[in-house]
């Protein structure tokens, strides 16, 4: 079923609890039983007419008999193992072809050949292994693949070259390693396309060239560790960008510049140690930057800039001490929700300088900022927050040690 994001202050508690380095060992390791109300696999019980109905039959091979005239072709849950070539050649008023939870190693290239009518194409919970370059090919209406769930590790190059119409790619938990450039070339219709949950290590420079309508891209709980400028280069129509649960250490500068339509950038449960200057540079419309459970120790100034339409700046459980109120200078107050800590968490490694933090406090009480989570700031000493102490410009009136949260 579709994978929903962490998203919004009831959802992100607890998913923060949930989303940990373990994370993607565990998505690898659980049972890939295929569940009967997938969403991908929907449909077969539907009562509308032509309808060929073959699902949990047990069927070792596709049926010959279909008829010429069938629109939706269900055959879930069954024992296929091997889909031949042109064994759907008489199914061209076909528009949904159901072939989840069997046990198909083999799609031969033609397999598809003269469903030309068709819209959406099933293959997830199975043992597909490899895609060859002509599988797909002819499906002109192609709207939908669902390719989950399966033991792909590679994706050939133009594997889905022909597919104009294809607005939804789903290849997530499989053993993808690596994205090659030409992989995605041709889809000038594609909206959302699901990697995520693989062994994808590195993607090539301009991989996503040419994908002119993409709104998501989902690439968390992979194993990718950089990220160059010129990665997510062409996606001038991307809203959603999911990177959370890899290894990435190190951001370069102008890595997102060209997603200026971006809304939401989820880089948390990573291994960033620096955020430099220029690294969120023409995100003039994000509205929820997600960067906690990383190493941030550092922010240069001028790196939250050009963030003007921030709403939500999650930067709990790093190891930062103090911030520079200069970073905040150009950033809305509508109020901005901002997290700093959650709770008295031994996990959060915030260790906040309270005392210099007292430009905060003023802004708290002038409701201009509020806590993500609902916590403010925990101190290094304790409870400093609530008993902290500040002059009506935001200086600290506090000099006791007792109190100063160092």
């Amino acid at each position: 079923m579709r994978f929903q994001p962490c998203i919004g202050n009831s959802l992100l508690t607890k998913c923060f609890l949930l989303l940990s380095g373990s994370l993607v060992v565990l998505l690898h390791s659980v049972n890939t039983s295929c569940p009967r109300d997938d969403i991908g696999c929907r449909g077969q019980n539907n009562p509308a007419p032509r309808v060929y109905k073959g699902g949990c039959l047990n069927l070792t091979e596709v049926p010959r008999d279909i008829p010429d005239e069938t629109l939706v072709v269900a055959l879930k849950c069954n024992l296929l193992t091997w889909v031949p070539a042109k064994v759907f050649m008489n199914l061209s008023q076909c528009i949904r072809l159901e072939l989840c939870c069997n046990n198909i190693t083999s799609v031969d290239k033609d397999a598809f050949k003269g469903m030309s009518s068709l819209e959406e194409l099933l293959l997830p919970y199975n043992r597909i292994p490899e895609i060859h370059k002509e599988t797909f090919q002819g499906l002109t209406k192609l709207k939908s693949l669902y390719l989950y769930f399966n033991k792909i590790s590679f994706i050939p190059k133009e594997a889905f070259w022909g597919l104009n119409s294809l607005e939804g790619l789903w290849l997530r938990n499989n053993m993808i390693l690596s994205i090659d450039k030409d992989t995605f070339q041709g889809l000038v219709s594609l909206k959302e396309l699901y990697l995520y949950n693989n062994l994808i290590s590195s993607i090539e420079k301009e991989t996503f060239w040419g994908l002119v309508s993409l709104e998501e891209l989902w690439l968390q709980n992979n194993v990718i560790s950089t990220i160059n400028n010129r990665t997510f280069q062409g996606l001038d129509s991307l809203k959603i960008l999911f990177l959370q649960g890899n290894r990435i250490s190190t951001l370069e500068p102008l890595t997102f510049s060209d997603l200026s339509s971006l809304l939401r950038l989820y880089l948390y449960d990573n291994e960033l140690t620096t955020i430099e200057m220029g690294t969120f540079s023409n995100l003039h419309k994000i509205q929820e930057l997600l960067l906690f459970h990383n190493k941030i120790s550092h922010i240069e100034k001028g790196a939250f800039d050009s963030l003007f339409s921030i709403k939500v700046l999650a930067l709990l459980n790093n190891r930062l001490r103090d911030l520079d109120p200069d970073l905040f200078l150009n950033l809305p107050r509508a109020p901005l929700h901002l997290g700093l800590s959650i709770g008295k968490s031994l996990r959060d490694g915030n260790r906040w300088n309270c005392n210099d933090l007292c430009w905060l406090k003023h802004e708290e009480q002038h409701g201009t900022i509020l806590w993500y989570f609902k916590d403010p700031p925990r101190c290094f000493a304790g409870e400093g927050w609530s008993i902290l102490q500040c002059g009506p410009s935001g200086e600290s009136l506090l000099h006791d040690d007792k109190y100063n949260c160092r």
